[in-house]
């Protein structure tokens, strides 16, 4: 709770609970003002989380919640939005699909993540 009510209260950080027929089946986080290389900070929005509910996984909500990022992107005269993803995984297919491209890669440092989900791509979306 205490994390969430820092975040909320962060005015670089926009917090949406997406519902689909009145119920929440997820959440989005996204960070405003976010730098990648290539980008300045004012230039970058970074997608922080998109979480949908398994039930609601492939039926068009995550389609339509990166449109809304990307409406929002355009009305904060943004010129990249960008996240990061497991190189492993159904989600990068997800976001290759829905016109993101591979920006570059990474590798998570975590204690605890298992080795075969270490390995991350950095996507991004040109406005």
């Amino acid at each position: 709770m205490e994390v969430l009510q820092q975040e909320e209260n962060d005015k670089n950080t926009s917090l949406f609970l997406i519902n689909k027929n009145n119920t929440a089946v997820g959440i989005l986080k996204f960070t405003i003002n976010c730098k990648l290389a290539g980008y300045s900070e004012k230039d970058g929005l970074y997608i922080d989380k998109i979480y949908i509910s398994t039930e609601y996984t492939g039926k068009g909500v995550g389609e339509k919640v990166l449109q809304f990022v990307l409406l929002r992107a355009k009305e904060l005269d943004k010129k990249i939005v960008w996240l990061d993803t497991m190189k492993n995984g159904p989600a990068l297919a997800f976001y290759l699909k829905n016109g993101y491209v591979i920006h570059s890669k990474k590798t998570l440092h975590f204690l605890g993540v298992l080795e075969k989900e270490r390995p991350m791509y950095i996507l991004s979306n040109e406005i």
